[in-house]
């Protein structure tokens, strides 16, 4: 089996119609070279017994998209959560799907062309709220476009850029497109606060600024983790939304009831080095800050990201890699990354296919590392450690690392 270029990861709970119905949207994806990876935290006895999705499962099966089932109880909050989630990781690019989304069969491909172009942490497909349709907003529609390539920007709840969540507010970006007639040959990156419910991300970025590690210093009712985590990849590698969108809520009451504590609002968004030190003051779990130098002083062109080795023409045509490239993305060839925008069948062949072998069927948690459980010392089964090119130092010592005081976990 050749290895994945995306990693979907869709966190659920007691939403077995939902889920069934974002993964048959994803049984559609161009893109072949996706690995699906589904983890369940619903009461009872959860939603891969329930016959709606059981039938999904065996649809995407049969057409050779198998998906991994994992139970992770119990609930530690959605921090945690997505922690785990991360954890399983092997691609470089890994997608972030909420279980109430459907998505348009060229949106991974589209995320990936301009991930790719722009080279920035994270492209964001914000979701449209069609019931909203005739519910025109002017006044939250203004949009930022990025005019060049995506740079990197600090946010917080206090500043300016804030306000620019309006924009992803009912059908409001919907709307948008449709007036500047944009479509998937005419897509713009733009400037974002935050999206939700449809992510993608530089792996390796991600993991670069701690990923979800701040989860431990959020009780388990909270909310905003995703907001919190895109901050920290933006302030330090950039990161855009992508218009069109391609992506659509289907509007069901939330699942996360209890909104007190929002993560943005009481953790800081500045990136974590990832080595247990936050730049901005809150801590992340691991415990050796000692390997800051190891993972970030050497850090240069070999030690890129997923597509930060991409050559002036591959980025002009959205897809040809170097030979470094290539090899970040596991054991594709030329022949079988071709233009990011247009994988399909033929150029990716079975690449989608999991093997009897792979042990990817149905996942437990003795099959994989347990962010409950882990740190620095214990990467995990799937866990993968990687440098990324433009990180700087941190502030930390060799031996005792403290911010404002507070001594790293």
């Amino acid at each position: 089996m050749n290895a994945p270029l995306v990693d979907v990861l869709v966190p659920t709970r007691n939403r077995p119609c939902a889920l069934a119905m974002t993964l048959t949207a994803l049984a559609a994806q161009s893109v072949q070279a996706i690995r699906i990876i589904v983890s369940d935290q619903s009461d009872d006895e959860g939603v891969f017994g329930r016959s709606e999705v059981l039938a999904v499962l065996r649809f995407l099966a049969a057409v050779g998209r198998p998906v991994a089932t994992v139970r992770h109880m119990p609930r530690l909050g959605m921090a945690e959560h997505r922690a785990f989630l991360l954890s399983l990781v092997t691609a470089p690019c890994c997608l972030f799907l909420d279980d109430d989304v459907l998505i348009e069969p060229d949106l991974i491909s589209r995320s990936l062309g301009m991930l790719a172009l722009q080279q920035c942490g994270f492209v964001g497909s914000a979701v449209h709220g069609l019931s909203y349709l005739a519910a025109e907003r002017p006044h939250e529609q203004h949009i930022e476009f990025w005019e060049g390539l995506v740079e990197p920007e600090t946010i917080t709840p206090a500043s300016p850029a804030w306000q620019r969540h309006h924009l992803h507010s009912a059908a409001n970006l919907y709307h948008v497109q449709q007036r500047l007639g944009l479509n998937a040959e005419h897509q713009r990156a733009y400037r974002v606060a935050w999206v939700g419910g449809c992510v993608l991300f530089d792996t390796a970025k991600l993991r670069a600024v701690g990923g979800f590690d701040f989860w431990p210093e959020l009780p388990t009712e909270h909310c905003g983790e995703d907001v919190l985590a895109q901050l920290r990849v933006m302030a330090r590698f950039g990161g855009c939304g992508v218009i069109p969108s391609g992506a659509y809520h289907m509007e069901l009451p939330t699942t996360v009831t209890t909104r007190r504590i929002d993560a943005p609002k009481v953790l800081a968004a500045r990136p974590s080095c990832g080595c247990g030190v936050d730049v901005g003051g809150a801590l992340n779990t691991m415990t050796r800050p000692q390997d800051c130098a190891a993972r970030l002083g050497t850090s240069g062109d070999d030690d890129a990201g997923a597509f930060d080795t991409l050559d002036d023409d591959a980025v002009d045509t959205l897809g040809t890699l170097d030979d470094d490239a290539v090899g970040k993305l596991g054991t594709l060839d030329d022949d079988e990354v071709g233009k990011l925008g247009a994988l399909g069948d033929d150029d990716v062949g079975n690449s989608g296919r999991l093997g009897d072998d792979a042990r990817f069927d149905t996942l437990s948690d003795d099959d994989v590392v347990n962010p409950r459980a882990g740190g620095a010392d214990k990467p995990g089964v799937f866990g993968v450690d990687s440098t990324v090119r433009g990180a700087t130092a941190c502030a930390c010592d060799s031996s005792t690392a403290t911010e404002n005081g507070r001594v790293s976990r």
